[in-house]
Order: C-alpha cells, then structure tokens, then sequence
C-alpha cells in the first residue's frame, strides 16, 4: 500500500500468496522499511516478486537474516526514484534465496545507482539480473565473491556468516534435495490449503547434531553482577576439573593455580586474572582446549560460558567452538556440536563498555543438546588484538574470516563454564569398565578393601622390566609379595622406581596363572601415607591366552586412572589430602572380564613430578600429552593388586589313542605366608644426598610460650638461592623461588586461657617442633632436603640445592602473604610465640622461642646406612635419587649493576666497574640514573634530580650545561642520554621535553610540541574515567612517566619521540614536535626504528583507568621497547614481530614461537603497599587504589644477553631470559644487593655486562 510512515516487519512468515508477496507504493522520502528475521515463502508455482516496489518510489530499504523461497521471477524487485545520489538506499544483510530468477533487480528512474551494502551472508543460486543494474551494485555483489562476478549460477556460499541465535535451523544448500531451507517445523505450511509450501525438507547440518541447537543468551553487560544468568556452583560442571588438551594454555601471568583449571568450574565470579588464556595461540588455533570427563553417558541440555575482565577491554568477549563424544572412555571421538558461539558480533569494540560477557546453548526442541554425551570439549579462540576490538581466528581471505581483520591474539578470561544435564538411560555396556574408580582421604575410607581371599592372593608377579623397584624399597618383602598379600598401606611397600622415562612404564608385573581362567574381574590399590602425588595409580592391562603365560599379550584396557577427572587432578594440603586410591575393572554384562587367559599383565606408570599433581606419561609438547605438564617421573605405591578368576578344565587329549589322566580342574596355588614386619628385617632409610649446602635450624626457649597472650603462629620459610642480605632487615621472600614452607604450630602448646610450656619442658618444645619441620621438609622438599634431630638443638638440614631461611608472621609485621620475611639465616630471632607483637629481636631472648639458621659444613650430617631395628618404621622419608636437575643456562651475562635510592646514594652489587663519586642529596629528590662516558673516557653514572639537573657521578667536570631547571617542582621524570654522552634529553610529569648539549644543538631547549596531552603530577584521572575497582579511593594521577629518543645514526640529534603516560597512552613527536602521523613508516623495513615512531605501525598496550605504566626501555638495537606495569607486567611492542629482540620478553621461544622459554616466569604481584615516608597507608584497599600503590618500578635490558631485569621500590630485583643463572629461580644470583623494606627508597637500576668487571680491592 502507500507509505507514508516507517514499517518493521520482525519474525514475519509471509506464505500461499499468489502475486507478489510485499508490494510497496512509497511516496514519501525518508520513511523506511525494515524486514528483519523473516521467511517469504509464497506457494510453490506461479508466483510474482517477494519484495517490490512501485515506479517512482522512494526507496529505503533494510532486509536482515531473511530467507525467500519463490518459483522463477525475481526475488527483490525495486523501481526507485533515484532521481538524486544515494537518494534510494538498501542494505542487504544475512540472506538465503533459492529458485528465484535473480536475487535482485533494480530499476530506477533517476541516473543514479542506489547507495547499495550487500554484506556478508549472502546465498543465492541466481545472479543480479544484468539489464537492469548500475556497475556499483554489479560490483558490491561480485565483491562478496572474490571480485569475480557475476554470481554463479551454481548455488554458492562464499564468505557467508549466519548469525546462529536467529539461523539456528537454516541448513546450507544440500546438491541432492536441492534446497537450502530446513527450518525444523516451525514454518511448515502444508496445513494452509492445497497450494501451500513444505519447507521441512532440507539437508542436514554437519555443524549441528540437533535440529533446533539455539543460542538462548548472548549478551554482554557493563557489570559482571548485571548479567541476565550468573555462574552457578550448583550446575552439574561444578568441581569437575578440565583436562587441558593443549600446551600452555594459561597466561604467564596467571600463575596461581586456582586461577586455571580449578577457575573454569568453581561457581565464582569475576575474579582478578581467574580464567585467563594465554596469548598468540596463532591463526585458526585454539588458545585453550579444555576437556571434561563427566562420568559416564549423560543427557547434555544446556552449556553456559561467563567472560570478562575489570580492565573492560576486548579480553571480556569470547569466541568458542563445543565438541562432544559418547565414546567410553572419553578419550576420542569427539565431532562438532556448535561452532563459532559468541557473544556479540566480531568486529565490537568494547572501550570500557562492558566488563562481562555470557553465552548459553540449548534445544528448543528436545530440550537436549546431545544425549549419551560421556566427554566435553570446548575451544576457546583469542578474542582481541590489544584495542578492544573483537577480533576472528582468521586472517583476511582466509578461512572463515568474519570481519576482514587480522586474526586475534589476545585471549579472554574465561571465568566459568556452567552445564547442566542428567544421567542417561542406558543399558549397560559390553567389555571392560572401570566400574569403581576413587580416591579417599583415608585408606578405611575408599569403597573397597585390600582383600586376602582373592584369587591372586599369595601369586607372586615376575618383573619384566629392570629396575622396577625405588632404591628406598630395600626390603624384599616389600616389593612382590606386597602386590598380592592382601595388606594395605604399609610403609614402602610396592613403592616403584622413579623416572621411568616418557610413555616408559614404571614397572611391569606379570603373573602366570597356573592354566587357563576366566577373569572376572581386577582391583589395584595405591596409596601413600605421605599423601602426596603418589597416591594415584596409572596402568595398562594386557592378557594372554597362550598355552606358556610368557607370550601373546594383548592389550585389554589403557590408561586405567582413579580420578573422574583425568590427569590434572592436585592432591591438596592438608586437612583434604588424599591417601589412597583405588580402580576395578569389570563386564557387567556378561561378568567374564576375559575368558581363557593364562597371563595377566599390569604396566605400572609414573604418577607425578613432586608437586602432587597427577601427570600423565607424556611431555607437555607431544600430541598426546592430558595435562600441559610433561612426563610423570614420581611412581606410585602399589599396595595391594586383587583379581578373581575361575580356573577352567584342561581338555583330554584326543590326537592319540592313549588315554591320559584328565588333570585336576582347579588349578593348585601355592600356598605363601603373608609377610609381615619382624625383627631382623633393615629400616629402610633415606637415599644419600649430594650436599651443596648445609645448615643448622636452632630452636630455643625461654619463659613461657603465649605468656603474654594466645600465640599467632609463624611460618619457616626455606628459599633456593643464597641470600645476599647482611642485615637484619626483612628481606623479599617470594613464592617463586620457595622451596619448603612450614607452620610452626605455637598453638599446640597452649590451652586457652591457661598459659603456655614452661622454660622446664623447652627440649619436649625443641623435639616436637624440629620433627614437625622435618616431616615438613620430607613432603615438600621432593627430595632435595633432609635432616636429622638434634637433642635440644633442633635440625641438622642437608640440601641438593643452594637454600636460605627466612621467617614471616604477623606478630613481628612481616605477614606472609606480603612476600617478605625475616632473615634467620643472618641474624637469629627471638621471643617469638610469646603473644606480645613488637617485642621480637636478634639480641635477647625473653620469653616464647627462638629461632637461627646458621651455616653448617655438608660433612656434618653423616651418610645414613641400613641398621637392625626391632620396631619397623612406620613411614620412611621417600627420596626420589634422581631428582632432575636445573638446565644450566650460557655462561654470565652480566658482572652487576648499581641501584640508585631516593637520596642519590648509589649501591654497587656484583663487580660492575668501580665508579664512585660524592653525589648525594639529602632528600628524596633523586629520579632517574642512566650510564654514560665522561670526558675522560671513563664509564660514569649519570643521575637525574626531580628538578631537572642532571649530575655525573665520577666526573662532575664532565656535566653538560643545560637551559631548564625547576627548583621550586619535583616534575624531571626520566632522562635519556644522547650517543656521545654530551647532551641528554629530560622528560617532566607534564610531557614537556628538555635537551641540552649535543642533543639541543642550535634547537630551543623545550622541544615546542605542539599537541601537548592532559597530563601531570596534578591531573586526577576521573571518576568517570577510572577503573570501577578504584572510583572513589585515594590514588590515581594521569602522568607522563616514561621517554624514548630514537637516534637512528647515532648523531645525538633526535629522530623522534615517543611519551608514554601512567595509563599507557603513547604520545609520537617529531623533533620539531610535530605530531608523527600514523603510517609514516610505509614502506620501511621488518623492525625499523621508525615503525616505533608510527602511531599506528604496531599495537601498544593501553589500561584504560588505570595508573599503572611504570617503564619504557628501548632496547639497544633501537627496533622494539618493552613497557613495564606496576604489577611487573612485561608489554613488548612490537608484540607479535618474531624477529624483533624483544620478542622474547613474551616468554615465547622466537625460533619456536609456540614453545614457553621457561616455565617459570616474572612475579606478578597485584597489590599496592604502604609508603612509610607519607601520611597516608597507600597499602590499604580500602582507602588507596592498589593500581597507583604498585612498587615496581624500572626495566633495564641486559647489556649482553637477551634477558631484562626488573626493580621494585623496596630493591627487589628479578630477572627473565639468558641472564638467569637457574632457569626456575628468577632472583640474580648476586649478593649485597640493597633491600629497603619497608621504606620506598629503590628508583633506577643499570647494568654491566660481563667484560665490564672490576674487583674492589681499596676495602676500609
């Protein structure tokens, strides 16, 4: 009809007209029509146009996610006016079109073609008709298909993307029904009259298992706690660990390991880097492959995943394909269920908008998404590329490519995946099962029990590999007869030997059956009183029906584990520690396991790598690694080995006429006494250690503990690498390099209100403690530690490794989780325990305990040997003798380096060059230090005060004459030296940028930039623009923190600048200071300097709302930089650049990009800490945001090697790369370096590399 108002036409089905199905008489410019989510299916022959308009109509024209079923005319028919440019528009979006004559005609009056957009999604099995269309929309339709056009007659589904929540039951074209409709009885018009159309018809989905598969929630919100669903902890998925199927799918930064696998299905929210993938997963690659076992076959009815991040950048979308199987175990056969779930369409950018993103499956229909579903496969793609905007797998042209856009490398944080479904009804399964499968906390707690009446009983195995046995396990009676002696955990007993090797068995026991049986069914027991990796089991089973048991084998079942889980699984600390596990193999249809065997045969694999996780027997980088960790070198405790089997008759022989005596049915056992422990049989005893370091624990007493009040207990800490620190100052004690940490339990002794111990029972005080530190020392140590007992001392400690104590608690305020601690190996510290705070000492104990770890020679703790013992222990230390060692890296790097502190006092650690001078200021006015040559051709130091001077250290002569200074504001940031040492370049907080000397030349001495950004020690980032963690606390400025000279020839003549602020934005001048434009670098070559100065040349890293950029460093080639954040994050840029030499500050192997360089990575302490010289406590969360309370606070390349160091404002220093002289400890191993906690002092760190050493020898 005629229009003169806007018409929308949303989930319309249009059917059984015989003429046109929409004909639109449109007088009236600008009134537009919008047809959205529609079906036009008119019957099956004789129909006109499904959309036409009149002659001279005014054409403006919208059709989204529509699918036209017509006979031969032509499906969108339009006769505009066209009378001015773009006066007709029509957009074209998301269409399926079959049997028309073309998909679109277009006739207008005017001489102006159509502002025409054709997006993606376009299928038809017809071209545009020629005649009548302009070259612009010839060309906006062939561009959909490669530039090639026409469209082909055949049908084609070139670059098509469907939206799934709306297509959901839209099937691609099928060449044998010829259709592409498949619409799942929800547009089915047989029932209106005999000319009407069946669109049920239709070729299946290969990409979909149900008809009516629907994405019922996909949203994203700006607060996580303002979604429509939030994550459950009471969905079916809660619990139930993921078993990563790729490697390294966790960030670096995200470490913790409650914030990996344990994250995905914890009900939580939001929670800080919880769930965050790694980064650079590659083009059309999984940057995680999560997989869950869910126990059996299960009816799957509905998948939700949770995304988002508090930075609100393009990390909160996802991207997301689910795979499923119903094969048993769920080890293989997974197909496709949903590909390509999202949240939002690719291409939204998300710019603090939205902090959380959720998606749900489901089935309109069925209500299931699949059913007898045993396993769970979800694949999580990256998401962004650093500017919050969302981003497909693919490059352009390539692959599936949604949006044109390189392929994303960013990863999101997936924070929960919730799901939910029942058991299905099934019978039950031929072959053999794991029909029990459990692991207890206690061994009296697991289903089923040792039993000594089994068939197996007293049946000794024959071992068929060497060495089977762990050099611990020196008793006889321990090793075979334990298998099948019906006893429980009994000390060492079936303790196997360790580093088998990859996919190696750890032991391999066959027993002879004595004839042929049927087995009916086999249990293996594990378990460790020590409750740690060990108590987990891993076995193939293989059988014979051979006449000798000694050959034929075959494989019965693989990789029997008892965890629902898979590998994976951590046996946690204390009180929930696992002891014991247990696994039977059965058939529950016909109850025969296997019938007529004559061997059985059990391959026993390793289980662990001392961090009580359950490994699985393949390296992380093979293909068929479950876990991420490589392989499983800690063996299991075989305890006990059960099988019930019935004996079948021998056949009379019939190939002769002799008879012969028809041999007893029932197989005869040899009768074997159960072993017990009696005198006369060796203590087993630790395996002797290689010593490199020992020490003396001294546990002393005084008083009464808890005389003062209810003791806060502390914790001993023993830390690899020696300590550098003379001082009784507290020092760093981090948990990357933690090696053993212990609670020393006061409490114990004290009975509230009643007081403690007196000094009259101190050795019973002594003796309880050292044993509890040394029961410690054998459950986490792995075997690098033992000890022994000293009557009224304490512990003897050895050690494979080099180690220093420290102490933490918050009676003397050095709380454990602030990472800092007591150096007991330096000075002792007394009346500790005694319930008074702040009282504590290195020089007189008062009341309560004491405590000193002084050094001891290795000799001191003698090699134990077997002894006679007439009471057996009950738990021997286990001591894996083959510990691996740490790969050594290349030779030194570097020789030192010198810390600058506040005051301008300079510290000298290592044998860097001597340089010595008399600057010191006083006050903390000191900001930056940089190396230089002085006049004399001599190394010098050259320090930067807030007010602009700059100062050599050993050469005052040699002080460049400058133009600025500004006495009365501490603004001087960062300064840059020019090549020749005799200019320089100075930064302030407000971006201004000074120069004197060669650097200034015949230039005025402020670089005049003339686009100067917002910024200063005095701009408070807004409420409106802030991080919503921190809006309303103290803290947060919008400052210029670091400067970049680029001097590509070395002239001492800037080619350009680069600015970065505390958010890290990124500010590109030239030297005239003139904004750079972006692209200025066309055309310049892989890693130039000058694609550092173009705005646009790489991605940078930005933090919207946060005051957290601390550092940029150029590195010595020019060619890249890498950002420092407070938290020691680590920003290369370029980040993606393989041959840049920063690239390797990703932690990616540049050679082998998807290999880690270590697995031990930078801290990354999120937190803000108190600065004693202020009047306010910056360490409170609750008053000061922790963004602009963070202490780290410079980057500095080494000089030498491919590595970096990073400082913190207390002195702490870390290193990453070549310069790591053990590559899982990232502390230097260099002594005297400074330590300033709690004071705030440490300000610029610089390095010498190796040949620049000089020994101090003027020592006064």
């Amino acid at each position: 009809g005629n229009a003169d108002t806007s018409f929308d036409f949303e989930g319309c089905c249009f059917a059984n007209t015989p003429s046109e199905t929409m004909l639109i008489t449109d007088n009236v410019f600008g009134t537009p029509f919008v047809i959205r989510d529609c079906i036009f299916a008119p019957r099956p022959a004789g129909a006109d146009n499904q959309l036409r308009t009149t002659d001279n109509s005014y054409i403006d024209l919208t059709v989204e996610r529509t699918t036209f079923l017509t006979d031969n005319a032509d499906v969108i028919r339009l006769a505009g006016a066209g009378g001015q440019p773009g006066q007709d528009n029509v957009v074209l979006k998301d269409i399926i079109e079959w049997n028309g004559d073309s998909l679109f005609r277009y006739e207008p009056d005017g001489d102006y073609p159509a502002s025409l957009t054709v997006s993606e999604g376009i299928a038809t099995d017809r071209a545009a008709r020629d005649p009548e269309n302009h070259p612009s929309i010839l060309a906006a339709f062939s561009s959909l298909y490669g530039g090639s056009g026409p469209i082909a007659v055949d049908p084609m589904f070139v670059n098509s993307t469907f939206d799934n929540s709306v297509f959901a039951n839209i099937r691609k074209w099928d060449s044998a029904s010829n259709d592409f409709a498949d619409v799942g009885n929800t547009a089915n018009y047989n029932a209106q009259g005999s000319m009407g159309s069946n669109l049920v018809g239709g070729a299946e989905c290969p990409s979909c298992t149900g008809t009516a598969l629907v994405l019922a929630t996909a949203e994203c919100a700006a607060d996580a706690t303002g979604l429509s669903i939030l994550p459950d902890s009471s969905d079916q998925l809660n619990g139930l660990l993921a078993v990563m199927q790729n490697v390294s799918p966790w960030h670096p930064a995200n470490t913790n390991p409650a914030d990996q696998e344990p994250a995905l299905t914890d009900g939580v929210g939001l929670n800080g880097l919880a769930g965050l993938l790694n980064d650079f997963p590659g083009e059309n690659t999984p940057a995680g492959i999560a997989r869950w076992d869910l126990g059996g076959p299960v009816d799957l009815s509905e998948i939700r995943v949770f995304s988002g991040n508090s930075g609100r950048d393009g990390r909160v979308f996802h991207h997301y394909d689910v795979y499923v199987t119903t094969e048993t175990p769920p080890t293989s056969g997974y197909t496709l269920l949903a590909e390509e779930v999202t949240p939002e369409p690719f291409g939204t950018i998300n710019s603090g908008t939205y902090e959380a993103c959720v998606t749900s499956l489901q089935n309109s229909v069925s209500g299931y998404l699949g059913e007898g579903i045993t396993g769970l496969e979800i694949h999580f793609y990256a998401v962004d590329n650093t500017g919050g905007e969302f981003r497909d797998d693919w490059d352009p042209g390539n692959g599936d490519d949604r949006d044109g856009l390189t392929y994303a490398f960013v990863s999101p944080l997936i924070y929960e995946v919730d799901a939910y479904f029942t058991p299905s009804v099934v019978g039950p399964m031929e072959g053999p099962q794991v029909t029990v499968l459990e692991c207890a906390t206690s061994e009296a707690s697991l289903p089923i029990q040792p039993d000594s009446g089994d068939s197996l009983e007293g049946m000794l195995a024959v071992m068929q590999n060497a060495s089977p046995w762990h050099p611990a396990n020196t008793n006889p009676a321990d090793q075979e007869p334990a298998l099948t002696d019906g006893v429980g955990i009994n000390s060492l007993a079936g303790l196997l030997n360790d580093f088998p090797g990859e996919n190696t068995p750890a032991a391999i026991a066959r027993w002879d059956l004595g004839g042929a049986v049927d087995l009916n069914d086999l249990t293996v027991f594990s378990g460790n009183a020590g409750k740690d990796g060990r108590v987990f089991h891993h076995y193939d089973v293989y059988v014979t029906t051979a006449p000798s048991a000694n050959t034929g084998y075959g494989l019965l079942i693989d990789e029997v584990i008892p965890t629902q889980s898979g590998f994976g699984v951590s046996n946690p600390a204390a009180p929930n520690d696992l002891e014991a596990c247990v696994t039977r193999i059965e058939d529950v249809v016909d109850g025969v396991l296997a019938e007529g065997i004559t061997g059985l045969e059990i391959h026993f694999y390793a289980v662990s790598n001392t961090d009580r996780v359950f490994i699985d027997d393949w390296d992380a980088s093979n293909m068929n690694d479950q876990d991420g960790y490589d392989a499983a070198f800690e063996s299991p405790l075989i305890v006990e080995v059960d099988a019930n089997f019935v004996a079948l008759p021998t056949p009379t022989p019939t190939s002769t006429a002799t008879a012969t005596e028809t041999p007893t049915a029932t197989a005869t056992e040899t009768p074997t006494a159960t072993p017990t422990d009696t005198i006369g049989i060796p203590t087993p005893t630790p395996t002797p250690i290689d010593c490199v370091q020992a020490a003396t624990l001294t546990i002393s007493c005084s008083g009464t503990i808890g005389e003062f009040g209810f003791p806060n207990n502390p914790r001993l800490r023993f830390h690899m690498g020696v300590l550098s620190a003379t001082s009784c100052d507290p020092v760093s004690s981090p948990t990357e390099t933690l090696l053993v940490e212990c609670d020393i339990d006061c409490s114990q002794f004290v009975t509230p209100p009643a007081k403690g111990i007196s000094t009259g029972n101190c050795d019973t005080v002594i003796e309880t403690l050292a044993l509890d530190i040394g029961q410690c020392i054998d459950d986490q140590s792995g075997g690098l530690m033992q000890w022994k007992y000293v009557t009224g001392v304490g512990l003897l400690i050895t050690s494979e490794v080099e180690f220093h104590c420290v102490m933490c608690g918050d009676e003397f305020g050095l709380p454990c989780s602030q990472q800092i601690g007591y150096p007991i190996g330096v000075c002792p510290l007394y009346n500790v325990c005694n319930g008074e705070d702040g009282d504590e000492n290195p020089v007189s104990l008062q009341s309560g305990l004491g405590f000193a770890c002084e050094e001891a020679e290795c000799a001191m703790i003698p090699t134990p040997t077997p002894t006679f013992t007439e009471t057996p222990t009950e738990t021997a230390t286990e001591t894996p003798t083959e510990t691996p060692t740490e790969t050594a890296t290349q030779g030194p790097c570097d020789s030192g380096y010198y810390i600058l502190d506040s005051y301008g006092g300079r510290h000298r650690v290592g044998n860097p060059i001597i340089i010595t001078g008399a600057i010191y200021f006083g006050e903390d006015i000191a900001r930056d230090m940089e190396r230089a040559t002085n006049q004399m051709g001599n190394e010098d130091l050259v320090v930067l005060d807030g007010y602009g001077a700059a100062h050599f250290v050993e050469d005052p002569s040699s002080n460049v004459s400058q133009m600025f200074y500004f006495p009365e504001n501490d603004m001087a940031v960062d300064i840059e030296m020019a090549a020749d040492s005799q200019g320089f370049w100075v930064l302030t907080d407000d971006a201004r940028i000074y120069r004197a000397g060669s650097a200034m030349g015949s230039d005025p001495a402020e670089v005049p930039i003339a686009n100067l950004p917002p910024v200063g020690n005095d701009v408070t980032i807004p409420d409106e623009m802030r991080d919503q963690a921190f809006v309303g606390l103290q803290g947060g400025t919008l400052r210029a923190v670091a400067l970049v000279v680029i001097d590509e020839d070395l002239n001492s003549v800037a080619d350009g600048y680069i600015v970065m602020d505390s958010m890290g934005g990124h500010y590109h001048f030239a030297n005239d200071g003139s904004d750079i434009l972006p692209n200025s670098s066309a055309g310049s070559p892989v890693n130039s300097p000058e694609r550092l100065l173009d705005p646009e040349a790489y991605a940078w890293p930005f933090f919207p709302g946060l005051d957290i950029a601390r550092d940029m460093e150029l590195h010595p080639t020019q060619q890249g930089v890498v950002i420092l954040d407070g938290w020691d994050g680590i920003h290369p840029v370029p980040v993606d650049e393989t041959t840049n030499p920063v690239f390797f500050a990703n932690n990616r192997d540049p050679l082998n990009p998807t290999e880690l360089i270590t697995t031990t990575g930078m801290p990354y302490v999120v937190n803000g800490f108190d600065d004693p010289s202020t009047g306010v406590d910056e360490g409170d969360q609750s008053v000061y945001a922790y963004d602009a309370s963070s202490v780290f606070t410079d980057l500095e390349f080494s000089p030498n090697c491919a590595s970096f160091y990073t400082l913190d404002k207390f002195g702490g220093i870390f290193v990453f790369g070549e310069a790591r002289e053990i590559d899982t400890v990232p502390v230097p191993q260099f002594g005297n370096s400074p330590y300033f906690f709690p004071n705030q002092l440490a300000e610029d760190l610089e390095l010498f590399d190796i040949s620049e050493s000089e020994v101090e020898t003027n020592f006064q």
